[in-house]
C-alpha cells in the first residue's frame, strides 16, 4: 500500500522535476511500469490476505485439535464407566444367585426348625404331666427360661439344650426364619480403635453387600462354643438362637406382659404369619392423661346379614386398553348377562358379589361399547372371562375378629372385597384416583402453570373394634383443560409471541404436556374430533416432512393441511405434536389442540403449585367437617344397589370416641433448669442449652444477593448475641466474602473452591446467605459441602437477614447450629422419663423415600439415623442407595453394626435396649419387615455379640383420620383442633394388637393430623403406657425449634436425611 501510496503522490505532482519531461517517447514506458507496479501491489496484498486466512485457519485447527483431545478423553471415561457399569451388574448377578441360595437354605433351616419344635413341644406336654403330677402349677413351668438356665440358654425364654439340668422353657418361637444363623462367626468383638468413629452426616454411598449374609455352609454348620465379652455366652452346638421371652402370667403384678411369637414367618409370605404383640387386659395398670370424648370421620357400617357369602371372579377382559373403558366394559357385562347382580369391580382383575352370578363357574362374552373421545361413538369390542376364584368369603370373620382371642389379625380378603363393593358405588359418579373420587369443580382454583384444583372425597373400609368407613375431604391438581397455546401463555405471561415462550419454556412445557391427552380438532369439521395421547414435541410445520405415498413424495405438515385440510396455519413456526403409538409418525399441530378435561396426573407439583395447595386446601375443624359431610351427601353410599344388594348401611354421623390427652413431659436445660410445655410450645426464657461447643471460627459467604454489608454485620451480631444468651462461646466472623456467579454451569466449580478455601483457613462453620429466587442454590451448596469438601454450613435466605432478623429466627437458627456442632439443647427430666430410659437405650429412626411416580430411573433412598448418648438427644445417620420403589432397608444389618460401634465409642458400653421407629411402611408389608428388617437388626447385634431387647414400632403418617372435639373448651387453637398430647387407643385400633394415635403436635394451620404407631416387637414387655409416653417424649427432642413435632425426632431425621439424598439424586 505505501509502494502504491508514493506512486500516486508522484502522479499528483510531486517528485515530477525528476520525470524527464524533455523526451515523449518515455511516457508509454512510464504507463507501462506503473501498471506493472499496481499489479505486483494487489498480488503483496492477495498475498496478505492469504497469510491471514491461513493463520486463522492454523488456529482453528489447534483449537479443533483441543476440542479433539477433550472428546477422546471423554470417550475414555466413558468407556471406564462403561466398563465398571458391566462389572457391577456382574456382582449384582452374584448377589441375587447368593440370595436364591440363601432363600433355598433358609427353607431347608426352616423345615428342620418346625421339626424340633414339634420335638421338644412332645417332651414340653410330658413334663407338664409330670409337674401337674407333682401339684405344681403349670404356669409356672411355661414361664420359664428367665431364671438359672440363662447363662448357657442364649438369652431369656431359650430352649434349655438336650441334658441340660431344669424343665424346657416354652418356646415363643425363634427369630424370624428368614435368617436363621444371626451372622458370621467371630469369636472376639472388635476393638473400640476399629469401630468407625461417629459422624454427624454421611455421603451417600451406594449399598454395599449384605453384612453378616449367611452362606449355605455357614448356614447349616452347627456352631462352636465360644465365650463373649461382657460374661455373656454364645449358644454352642446343637443349641437354638436366642429365643423370645415368654409373656408371665396373668397374675404377675411386676409387668404387663405381651407375648410376642413369630410362627413361622417367612418373607413375603403372609400366609404364615407372624404374631404380632398384643394387647393385654390390665385394669390395674393406670393410664396417663385425662380423659376427653372425641369425633372422628369415620362412619359406623352396620351389616344386615353376617352369614352373607361373598364370591370372589376374576376378570380378564381383551384387549385391557384404554383402562378407562373397563369399568364401562362390566357395566355393559352386567346389563347384558346378570342384570339383576350388583357386583363390585375394582377397575382391574377382580370381582364380589353377593352369592353366585347367574351362570356356572365360567363365562365368556363379547361386548360393545361406544368411544366416548370420538365424535362419530364409534363403538369397541372387547372379549370378557368372568371365572370364579373363590366362594367362601363371609362377613362372619368380621364379628370374629372384633371378639378378642378369635382372630390375631384382620381379616384382608373380607375387607378388601367390602371395600371394593363400597368403591364400585361412588366409581359410577365420579372421577376415580386410588381411593379418592373427583367431579368438576364449578368454580375451579388455579393453582399457576397449567393446574387446577379439584375437590372430592377419600373413602376406604377399615376395621378397628367394629368395622367403619373412613371418609375425609381430598384435594388434587389437575391439568386444566385448555388449548396448548393459552398453556404455554400461562406458562411466560410475558412472551408477546408463542414462539418466544418456547424459547425459554420449551423442556418445562414438553414435560407437562407429556403423557397427557388432548383433543385434536379441525376447525367447524365436528367429524375430525380425536383423542390422542402426548408423547412430546417434533419439529415445526415448515420442516416436519413425511411421505405422502408409495411413489415416494414428500410433504410438510403445513402444505398437507393447507391442500388436504383446506386449512392454513397460524402458527407455522410452532412445533408440532407427537401423538397416538409411540411407534406411529402422528403429528398434528399445537394450534388445534387442546387438553382434555378431567385427567388424573401423578405428576409432582411444583413448589408455587404446592404452596397454592395447602394454602387452599389448610381449614379449620368445622369446614373440614362441613366439607366431610357434603362428600357423604354427595356419595349417598346408602342408595347405591351394589351397598343394598349386600345388606349393607353407612352411618349419617360421625362416631365418638374416647380419648386421653397426655401430660407434656419437662425438659430439662443448662443446670438441671426445667420447662413444661404448654399446648405444644415452650419457650426457654432465661434458660441456657444444655451442652454447647465453642465456635472460634467462622465466616459468611454471600451468593449472588444484593444484601449490603451493613445488614450482613447486624445479622451476625445478633448470632453472637443470642449464642452469648444460650451458653454459646461464638467469636467474631471473618469478613464476608461474596460470590457472584451468574452462570450455573459455573457455580458448583466456585462453591467448590471457595467452601475448600474456608476449610484449609480452618474455619468451622460457614454462614451462607443464598437468594430466595434462586430454588437450586440450597441444594448446590450442601452438595458441595457435604459430598465434596466436607464443611458444616447453615443456609438462611436473604430475605431472613434484611428483613426477618429479629431474636426469635436468631434464636431458631441457634438451635440448629448448636445441635451441629453435637451439642445438646434440652433433655426430657428425669422426673419425666420412661422407666426404659434409665437403662443403656439406644433409640433409631428410619425411613425410605421414593422418587415421584413419573421418575422410574431415580433409586430410593433409605436413611437411618441412631442416637449416640444415653439422654437421646444426639444423633448421626446413614444414608443408602437401593433399587427404585424398594421399600425394605436392604443394608440394615451393617447399618446397626456400625450404629452400634459408634454409640459404644461414645458411651463406653453397648445398648441394653434397641428402641426402632421405622416410617413409611403400610399394613401389608408388616410381616415383610420382622422376617427381613428385624432379623438384620438381630443379625447386627449377633455380630457383636450382644443380645439387647428389642422394641419396634411403624410409624404412619400417610392416612386420612381426622379427630374433632366435641366440647370446644377442649380446643386449644383458632382452628379448633384437638390438644397436643391427644392419644386414642380404642375402638377404631386394633381389636387385640397394639396401636394407637397420637397428636403430639399444635398444628399452626389447617387440622391437625395424628401420626399412628403399630408395634412390630416388643421383647422388653414394655406396658402399652409406657410405649405411649415414650413416643410423646421423644416428639419434644427436636433440634430445630421450641415446639412439640408430628412424630418422634429420629424418624423425624430420618425422613429429612432420606429427602435430602433424594434431592442430590434428582440433582
Amino acid at each position: 500500500m505505501e509502494v502504491l501510496e508514493k506512486w500516486e503522490e508522484k502522479e499528483k505532482g510531486k517528485g515530477v522535476e525528476e520525470e524527464p519531461q524533455h523526451n515523449p517517447n518515455l511516457r508509454p514506458l512510464h504507463c507501462k511500469t506503473k501498471l506493472q507496479v499496481k499489479e505486483v501491489v494487489n498480488t503483496l496484498l492477495k498475498d496478505k490476505n492469504r497469510m491471514q486466512v491461513r493463520d486463522e485457519a492454523k488456529t482453528r485447527v489447534q483449537e479443533a485439535d483441543k476440542i479433539l483431545v477433550k472428546l477422546k478423553h471423554r470417550i475414555q471415561v466413558r468407556d471406564q464407566v462403561n466398563i465398571q457399569v458391566q462389572e457391577v451388574d456382574k456382582i449384582l448377578v452374584k448377589l441375587k444367585h447368593r440370595i436364591q441360595v440363601r432363600d433355598q437354605v433358609n427353607i431347608q433351616v426352616q423345615e428342620a426348625d418346625i421339626t424340633q419344635v414339634r420335638d421338644q413341644a412332645k417332651t414340653l406336654v410330658k413334663h407338664l404331666g409330670t409337674t401337674q403330677g407333682r401339684g405344681q402349677n403349670p404356669s409356672q413351668v411355661v414361664q420359664g427360661g428367665r431364671g438359672r438356665g440363662r447363662g448357657r440358654g442364649g438369652g431369656a425364654g431359650g430352649f434349655n439344650a438336650p441334658g441340660q439340668q431344669g424343665p424346657p422353657g416354652f418356646v415363643q418361637g425363634p427369630r424370624p426364619a428368614s435368617s436363621p444363623v444371626w451372622g458370621p462367626q467371630s469369636n472376639a468383638s472388635p476393638s473400640p480403635a476399629s469401630m468407625p468413629p461417629p459422624v454427624a452426616q454421611a455421603p451417600i454411598q451406594a449399598p454395599p453387600p449384605s453384612w453378616g449374609q449367611p452362606t449355605p455352609q455357614q448356614s447349616q454348620a452347627p456352631r462352636q462354643p465360644s465365650s463373649a465379652p461382657g460374661g455373656q455366652s454364645t449358644p454352642h452346638q446343637g443349641q437354638q438362637p436366642r429365643q423370645m421371652a415368654p409373656a408371665k402370667a396373668a397374675g404377675d403384678a411386676q409387668s404387663t406382659p405381651r407375648s410376642v411369637q413369630p410362627r413361622g414367618a417367612q418373607a413375603g409370605k403372609s400366609s404364615q404369619a407372624v404374631v404380632l404383640p398384643r394387647r393385654v387386659d390390665c385394669p390395674n395398670e393406670p393410664k396417663s392423661g385425662r380423659q376427653i370424648v372425641l369425633e372422628v370421620n369415620h362412619l359406623l357400617l352396620k351389616i344386615a346379614d353376617p352369614g352373607v357369602k361373598i364370591y370372589h371372579y376374576d376378570v380378564s377382559i381383551d384387549p385391557d386398553k384404554p383402562k378407562r373403558f373397563l369399568r364401562l366394559v362390566m357395566d355393559e357385562m352386567q346389563r347384558k348377562c346378570y342384570p339383576q347382580n350388583f357386583p363390585g369391580f375394582d377397575g382391574s382383575k377382580n370381582l364380589y358379589s353377593k352369592g353366585p352370578l347367574p351362570f356356572k363357574d365360567e363365562i365368556t362374552e363379547e361386548v360393545n361399547v361406544p368411544d366416548s373421545e370420538r365424535q362419530d361413538k364409534k363403538l369397541k369390542t372387547f372379549k370378557v372371562t368372568i371365572k370364579l376364584a373363590r366362594n367362601n368369603i363371609s362377613l362372619q370373620e368380621l364379628f370374629a375378629y372384633q371378639q378378642k382371642g378369635k382372630s390375631t389379625s384382620i381379616p384382608q380378603d373380607v375387607v378388601q372385597a367390602v371395600d371394593v363393593i363400597l368403591r364400585s358405588a361412588s366409581a359410577q359418579k365420579f372421577v376415580q384416583v386410588g381411593r379418592s373420587f373427583f367431579c368438576p369443580p364449578m368454580t375451579p382454583r388455579d393453582l399457576g402453570n397449567g393446574m387446577e384444583l379439584w375437590y372430592g372425597f377419600f373413602q376406604s373400609f377399615v376395621m378397628g373394634s367394629k368395622p367403619y368407613l373412613n371418609i375425609d375431604v381430598a384435594h388434587k391438581g389437575f391439568p386444566k383443560s385448555q388449548p396448548l397455546l393459552s398453556l404455554l401463555k400461562a406458562m411466560d405471561p410475558r412472551a408477546e409471541k408463542p414462539s418466544d415462550a418456547l424459547r425459554y419454556k420449551r423442556n418445562e412445557f414438553e414435560r407437562f404436556i407429556k403423557g397427557l391427552k388432548v383433543e385434536y380438532q379441525l376447525p367447524n369439521v365436528e367429524t375430525s374430533k380425536r383423542t390422542y395421547r402426548v408423547n412430546g414435541l417434533v419439529r415445526n410445520a415448515f420442516d416436519e416432512r413425511f411421505q405422502l405415498d408409495d411413489s415416494g413424495r414428500t410433504m410438510s405438515i403445513g402444505e398437507y393441511f393447507e391442500k388436504e385440510k383446506k386449512y392454513t396455519l397460524r402458527y407455522p413456526d410452532l412445533p408440532c405434536v407427537h401423538v397416538g403409538h409411540r411407534d406411529k409418525t402422528i403429528y398434528v399441530p399445537m394450534e388445534l389442540c387442546v387438553l382434555s378435561p378431567g385427567q388424573a396426573t401423578m405428576k409432582k407439583l411444583d413448589e408455587t403449585q404446592t404452596a397454592a395447595m395447602v394454602r387452599i386446601a389448610a381449614t379449620n375443624v368445622q369446614d373440614r367437617k362441613n366439607k366431610i359431610k357434603e362428600a357423604m351427601q354427595r356419595a349417598n353410599l346408602n342408595s347405591s344397589p351394589h351397598v343394598k344388594e349386600l345388606g349393607l348401611s353407612v352411618a349419617t354421623e360421625f362416631a365418638k370416641i374416647n380419648g386421653r390427652i397426655l401430660p407434656a413431659p419437662k425438659l430439662a436445660y443448662y443446670q438441671d433448669r426445667t420447662v413444661q410445655p404448654a399446648r405444644g410450645v415452650w419457650r426457654m426464657d432465661g434458660m441456657q442449652f444444655r451442652e454447647t461447643r465453642e465456635l472460634d471460627k467462622w465466616i459468611c459467604l454471600v451468593i449472588n444477593s444484593r444484601v449490603r454489608p451493613d445488614d450482613i454485620r447486624s445479622f451476625t451480631e445478633n448470632l453472637r448475641s443470642e449464642a452469648k444468651r444460650v451458653n454459646m462461646v461464638m467469636a467474631a466472623p471473618a469478613p464476608p466474602v461474596i460470590m457472584d456467579v451468574r452462570d450455573q454451569r459455573k457455580i458448583m466449580g466456585e462453591l467448590s473452591n471457595r467452601l475448600g478455601k474456608f476449610r484449609q483457613e480452618g474455619h468451622k462453620l460457614v454462614l451462607v446467605v443464598i437468594s430466595g429466587y434462586n430454588k437450586q442454590i440450597y441444594g448446590q451448596v450442601k452438595q458441595v459441602a457435604e459430598l465434596q469438601v466436607g464443611v458444616l454450613t447453615q443456609c438462611v435466605k436473604d430475605e431472613t437477614v434484611t428483613r426477618r432478623n429479629n431474636q426469635a429466627t436468631v434464636h431458631n437458627i441457634m438451635l440448629k447450629i448448636n445441635a451441629k456442632f453435637n451439642g445438646v439443647n434440652q433433655v426430657i427430666a428425669d422426673q419425666s422419663k420412661v422407666k426404659c430410659f434409665n437403662s443403656k437405650v439406644l433409640v433409631f429412626g428410619a425411613d425410605v423415600t421414593h422418587p415421584s411416580p413419573d421418575s422410574k430411573d431415580i433409586p430410593s433412598v433409605a436413611a437411618v439415623t441412631a442416637s449416640h448418648d444415653i439422654k437421646g438427644f444426639k444423633y448421626n445417620m446413614r444414608v443408602r442407595l437401593q433399587a427404585p420403589r424398594q421399600e425394605m432397608i436392604e443394608d440394615l444389618a451393617a447399618i446397626v453394626y456400625e450404629q452400634l460401634a459408634i454409640y459404644k465409642k461414645e458411651t463406653g458400653f453397648l445398648p441394653e435396649h434397641i428402641v426402632f421407629y421405622r416410617d413409611g411402611v403400610s399394613e401389608g408389608q408388616f410381616h415383610e419387615v420382622i422376617s427381613k428388617e428385624v432379623t438384620a437388626i438381630f443379625r447386627a447385634c449377633e455380630q457383636l455379640r450382644t443380645k439387647p431387647k428389642l422394641t419396634f414400632l411403624v410409624v404412619q403418617k400417610r392416612h386420612h383420620t381426622r379427630f374433632f372435639p366435641t366440647d370446644n373448651r377442649d380446643s386449644q387453637d383458632k382452628n379448633g383442633n384437638v390438644p397436643a398430647g391427644t392419644i386414642v387407643d380404642t375402638e377404631i385400633t386394633h381389636a387385640s394388637e397394639i396401636d394407637f394415635y397420637l397428636v403430639s403436635h399444635a398444628s399452626i394451620q389447617g387440622v391437625a393430623r395424628p401420626t399412628k404407631y403399630h408395634v412390630l416387637w416388643d421383647d422388653a414387655h414394655m406396658s402399652e403406657n409406657d410405649i405411649q409416653l415414650m413416643t410423646y417424649n421423644l416428639c419434644h427432642l427436636f433440634t430445630r425449634c421450641d415446639r412439640a413435632v408430628s412424630y418422634p425426632a429420629p424418624t423425624y431425621y430420618a425422613h429429612l436425611a432420606a429427602s435430602r439424598g433424594r434431592e442430590k439424586c434428582e440433582d
